[in-house]
Formats: structure tokens, C-alpha cells, sequence
């Protein structure tokens, strides 16, 4: 099936070359009226001619007798989000602290009992002089006399654990809200 074209007029098209003017900033109508004219009749050929594909004439169809299309099929239901009970939180949270108890056994497991020692006495002396958060832990990382790799080993836990106490409160801060 063909349909009749309806589109925009010739006088209301525009025309741009695009391989230099990708933006559409100069329209080329004026100078250029018999290549305008060739384009635009190509243009009303093959929409006049062009076969419409079965669901492009239902919507015709439809749109023509100003009916909306039923739908073929019920659209199946959405799904509430889950809501998590109070079991799957006592297991999320257990799940959460022998992870994150494991990463702080992996971190302290790091140190030599003397880097031990040294990190605590340096621990103490910071907080003494009012020193707090990352000022603190580099107090600290300073008194523990750590290697480079001590170091890398530190920093890659400390992430780990960043990103599993996120994860953790996430679902927390953004409880779901039961609504659809």
C-alpha cells in the first residue's frame, strides 16, 4: 500500500550542504533554487511510493478513523521493588561486617608489631595535637614507618573497604518507597 504524501511544501524546505555545514547554519535555497527543486521532488517520490511496513499502516489506520490501536497483548504487570524483610537485612549485615572484619585482619596483618607500636604512639600523639580525618591517618601512616608496598597494600584496603560501607548504607539511605 502507497499512502499520499503529506509533508512540508517546497517553499518551506530548506537546504544545506552538509559535508561543510553540518550545523545547518547557511541555507543554500536561494542560490541553489533548481538543486532544491530535484531534491525536494526525490524527497515527495519516495514517500509517496515508499511501501509502509505492516505496523506503519495499523497506525495509519488507527490515526485515520482517530481510534487508538488496542493493544495486542496485556502489558505485564510492573513489579513492586522489592522491600527487603527483616531476615535479608540481618543477613546483608552480617555479610557486611565479616567482610569488612576480614579486610581490617588483612590491613593489620600489613604491619610489623614495631610498625604496630610506632603507628599507636604516633596515633595518640596526633589526636593530642587536634588533628582529625585524613590529617589523622597520615599522622599515623607517617609514625608506622611503612614500605612502598605497605603503602599500596593500604591504600587498595582502604578503598575496598570505602566501597563495601557504601554499598552497605546505600540501601539504607535509599529505602525503597513501596509506590509505583
Amino acid at each position: 500500500m502507497v499512502r499520499n504524501f503529506e509533508g512540508p511544501e517546497l517553499d518551506d524546505a530548506d537546504l544545506y550542504y552538509l559535508p561543510k555545514d553540518l550545523g545547518e547554519t547557511a541555507d543554500l535555497s536561494a542560490s541553489e533554487p533548481e538543486r532544491k527543486a530535484q531534491l525536494f521532488a526525490a524527497y515527495r517520490a519516495y514517500f509517496t511510493d515508499a511501501p509502509l511496513k505492516p505496523l506503519a499502516l495499523e497506525f495509519l489506520a488507527n490515526n485515520d478513523s482517530k481510534k487508538k490501536p488496542a493493544p495486542k497483548s496485556p502489558a505485564p504487570a510492573k513489579k513492586k521493588p522489592a522491600i527487603p524483610d527483616q531476615e535479608s537485612d540481618a543477613e546483608r549485615k552480617a555479610t557486611y561486617q565479616a567482610r569488612r572484619a576480614a579486610l581490617l585482619k588483612q590491613q593489620a596483618a600489613l604491619l610489623s608489631e614495631e610498625q604496630k607500636a610506632s603507628s599507636e604512639a604516633a596515633r595518640e600523639q596526633a589526636i593530642a595535637e587536634g588533628k582529625k580525618g585524613v590529617a589523622l591517618r597520615k599522622a599515623i601512616d607517617a609514625g608506622a614507618n611503612l614500605t612502598e608496598d605497605q603503602i599500596r597494600q593500604l591504600v587498595r584496603l582502604r578503598q575496598e573497604l570505602g566501597r563495601l560501607t557504601r554499598d552497605y548504607r546505600q540501601p539504607l539511605k535509599d529505602p525503597p518507597s513501596g509506590k509505583e
